[in-house]
């Protein structure tokens, strides 16, 4: 999910002490979780917007003609209280749910993808509560949805939101259907939610790509229109007398899902982490036997933002940043060490554009300590991405998502 330039303070999460982990993110993927309402119409007039939250897995990168596939897939539509208290009025307990989700897809094909299609028996109509449909309702995740064949390089192929139906049958315990089926058409939003971005460059003949973690990850806390998401992709890192070397970073936080024209925002929860290479740490131990930490000093670390202002920050523009790790267990160096950054606030550009989230260059200096905090050798790390990333996509508008009620 990228964009922009921006370096914000660099706020520590407060009474966060634990050193940060990393996110199970693929190589080259991005997983991510979008929170956001969508607004339907039953029996084709009665407008209702519902909760919905899905999350997935995608490449972050690919060549054209490539096929890709999206999985990890989950979902949660809401049906509120006020319409599930309804129920008990004709004898349901329960619903099925006859369900069709289509995606509309950018720079590739097809156009649109039918990205699920299920019968959905005994959704549980629990009086006084929310209900959920939950995709998939036995829990897990959906098999991998595709292929979809990437297109020109040079544009990001955009994955959207397209048409979503449920019929829905109220049933009673026995599962009888008592009333239905009730036409549940949700067609295209106000606003159009990106819901992912895979660079398309222009590598041909690649092997067709699903990444995979096999579960649905954990997520910070996400409210309603916002998209929380972690990003890894390659970053070529000069280490001093010791060379080019090619590593991997990832990269994570929180963002809102539309702004509007010269609206102000942030990418809060953010969380870093450079891979650090066996073969590197084994040769640290070869020059130094004696190495136990490497202790990392962060003076700048640029965040691009495209179509809002300011176009670029330094992460450290309040104070560098530090992070030690133990060479015999850390596999990647933590940015920040522990809590979080908030990088911001931006203002958006123009309505029509998208905010877009890109990693710039980052400067720092490991330094080789033994057990007793003795510098055995220290070095400069010069980073950058090898070829511009689009990480995150935000559409700017001057339209607002539904919010409709029938009680």
């Amino acid at each position: 999910m990228v964009r922009a330039s921006i370096v914000a303070p660099a706020a520590l999460a407060a009474g966060a002490f634990a050193v940060n982990t990393a996110p199970p993110v693929p190589l080259d993927a991005q997983i991510g979780l979008l929170h956001f309402p969508v607004t339907c119409q039953i029996y084709y007039f009665l407008n209702q917007t519902f909760d919905t939250v899905f999350t997935a897995t995608a490449p972050v990168y690919g060549g054209q003609g490539q096929e890709i596939y999206y999985t990890d897939v989950t979902g949660n539509i809401d049906i509120p209280e006020s319409i599930v208290n309804l129920a008990p009025l004709i004898g349901a307990t329960q619903a099925q749910a006859n369900v069709s989700i289509n995606l509309d897809l950018t720079n590739a094909s097809p156009s649109t993808l039918l990205a699920y299609q299920a019968t959905l028996n005994g959704i549980q109509l629990p009086s006084g509560q929310d209900a959920h449909i939950k995709i998939p309702l036995a829990g897990g995740t959906l098999p991998p949805i595709g292929p979809v064949t990437l297109g020109t390089p040079g544009v990001p192929h955009r994955i959207l939101l397209g048409e979503v139906q449920v019929d829905i049958n109220l049933q009673n315990a026995s599962g009888h259907t008592q009333f239905g089926p009730i036409p549940v058409v949700c067609g295209k939003q106000n606003v159009d939610y990106i819901i992912g971005s895979v660079n398309v460059n222009e590598t041909t003949g690649l092997e067709p790509f699903a990444p995979s973690v096999g579960y649905a990850p954990s997520f910070p806390e996400t409210p309603e229109d916002f998209e929380s998401g972690s990003f890894r992709f390659p970053y070529d890192c000069e280490f001093g007398p010791l060379g080019l070397q090619h590593l991997d970073l990832i990269i994570g936080g929180t963002v809102p899902i539309y702004l509007a024209p010269g609206q102000e925002f942030s990418l809060t929860n953010g969380q870093s982490f450079l891979s650090i290479p066996q073969s590197l740490i084994d040769l640290a131990k070869e020059g130094f036997p004696t190495v136990s930490t490497f202790d990392t000093t962060i003076y700048s670390f640029e965040i691009l933002f495209d179509n809002a202002t300011p176009a670029a920050f330094n992460v450290t523009q309040n104070g560098a940043l530090h992070s030690s790790i133990d060479v015999d267990s850390a596999t990647s160096i933590p940015i920040p060490a522990t809590g979080s950054l908030t990088i911001g606030p931006v203002s958006a550009g123009a309505a029509g554009t998208v905010a877009a989230l890109q990693v710039g260059t980052a400067n720092a200096t490991t330094e080789l300590k033994d057990a007793s905090g003795k510098v055995l050798f220290s070095f400069p790390i010069s980073c950058q991405v090898p070829s511009s990333l689009e990480l995150i996509g935000i559409p700017i508008t001057n339209q607002v998502p539904g919010n409709y009620s029938l009680f």
